[in-house]
């Protein structure tokens, strides 16, 4: 999928942004670039003070040439668990029936004062068959299948109960749904036409994968959709291409490649991951220095027709970063049914890992 951006209204033609020099250089010397006018850019394109991303990770300073960030983990596909769906718990063989029956089995004394999951999670869904289709858990999914190992086979239990695939992935997405420790930069559209509809400013995306992909080799996650529907997108490898502006100093324009992987929409027990790309333009402003590298200091994203690519229509709405790497990530569900060290104990029977992204 090709992503794309615009603010609203005509943005000011590079040239407006440039202190022309008035001296000339003394023979056999040049002149310094001129000055860059952060003065004239709109603030939602800015890149600075303010900015949540510059907060947490500081400036920003780019060179012309090609970067590739990747991780060693690829995450999996499995259900985001439409909310319009009453798959998870409806019917003998869904997976928190069987899920309350081995509860039940596991631990017979204690079966009346367990809370029943299936009961928790109808009781919650009540009034959802008027849900919106893109409604449900993509991020629990998403932070779900680059922490957990994939279940690649149906999982058969002792006591005769068994889980399949699709319900062994829906068991450890519950078990992520609320997770302590990610951060979130950008704010998420909510309808309208103005201000955060170019949110996040891709200066923010560059820097963001910059650190995160290309230093560290982590994951991230994004919502790849501009608009309100809300799309978690595990991402594990990137790739930029930057190239300076022939006619303007202050200008670098980005191509980038984002390698993500997308949920499950069909079958909920397929193994594997269904990959899709999502491809950018946009260009970064600033500062030029005399090593060549910019000082970035504004953002844009850009429409390239030749290709195909219209990254001020769609483009990414905001970001996700993991939670400190090695350290202990503290998560759980929603669903009191669904205990964390009973969840751990079908990491165990199914040979399953907590992986470190």
């Amino acid at each position: 999928m090709a992503f794309s951006w615009s603010a609203c209204g005509s943005p000011l033609p590079n040239d407006a942004r440039i202190d022309s020099p008035v001296e000339t250089a003394p023979l056999g010397e040049s002149l310094p670039a001129p000055l860059y006018s952060i003065e004239a850019v709109p603030q939602e394109h800015r890149f600075g003070v303010g900015n949540d991303v510059y907060e947490s990770y500081g400036e920003l300073k780019v060179w012309s040439g090609e970067l590739e960030g990747k991780s060693d983990i690829v995450p999996w596909s499995g259900s985001w668990l439409p909310a319009k769906s009453d798959w998870l718990f409806s019917g003998p063989q869904s997976p928190l029936s069987i899920w309350d029956l081995w509860m039940v089995r596991m631990n017979p004394s204690s079966s009346r004062s367990q809370m029943s999951a299936t009961a928790w999670e109808r009781a919650d869904w009540t009034g959802n068959p008027g849900a919106l289709s893109w409604e449900g858990s993509c991020d629990a999914w998403a932070i779900a299948s680059l922490y957990e190992s994939e279940p690649t086979k149906r999982l058969q239990m002792d006591s005769g109960l068994s889980f399949s695939v699709g319900a062994q992935k829906a068991i450890l997405v519950k078990d992520w749904e609320l997770t302590e420790g990610k951060r979130i930069f950008g704010t998420p559209y909510r309808g309208g036409r103005e201000g955060v509809w170019g949110d996040p400013n891709p200066a923010s995306l560059h820097r963001f994968l910059l650190s995160e992909m290309m230093d560290q080799g982590r994951p991230v996650i994004l919502d790849k959709d501009p608009g309100t529907p809300v799309w978690n997108t595990p991402i594990f490898q990137a790739e930029l291409a930057l190239e300076d502006d022939p006619n303007n100093p202050h200008v670098m324009h980005v191509h980038a490649w984002l390698k993500g992987v997308d949920p499950l929409f069909g079958d909920p027990n397929e193994v594997g991951a269904h990959i899709s790309v999502i491809e950018l333009r946009y260009r970064l402003e600033g500062q030029r220095g005399e090593d060549g590298s910019l000082q970035v200091m504004a953002g844009f994203w850009e429409t390239d027709r030749a290709l195909g690519i219209d990254s001020v229509e769609f483009h990414p709405d905001f970001l996700v970063g993991l939670p400190p790497k090695w350290e202990v990530v503290n998560h759980s569900s929603r669903n009191p049914g669904i205990q964390p060290a009973a969840v751990e104990a079908l990491r165990l029977k199914a040979q399953l890992s907590v992986r470190s992204p």
